[in-house]
């Protein structure tokens, strides 16, 4: 079974090992599996601990700019209408 989980990226073994106990044996009884999820453990303690102390991860500001203007009416022609 450890040949079969070390195919998964590290984020999804430290939730396959945190959501079932087989899978937290198996990955505390191989050493490749037991680092990388060591490694993984410790970039999320980061991350959630930069989000505490760097207020600025928290938000982000995305602006997307309309196509055309407002207030334009591309059909309207003005000008004086000819009879």
């Amino acid at each position: 079974m450890a040949a079969n989980v070390r195919y998964l990226d590290p984020k999804s073994l430290l939730a396959g090992a945190r959501s079932h106990k087989l899978w937290l044996n198996v990955c505390r009884g191989d050493p490749v599996l037991r680092k990388r999820l060591q490694v993984a453990a410790k970039e999320e303690e980061n991350y959630l601990h930069n989000m505490i102390v760097n207020p600025r991860m928290l938000s982000s500001v995305s602006r997307q700019f309309p196509s055309k203007e407002y207030g334009i009416n591309v059909n309207f022609a003005t000008g004086r209408a000819v009879l």
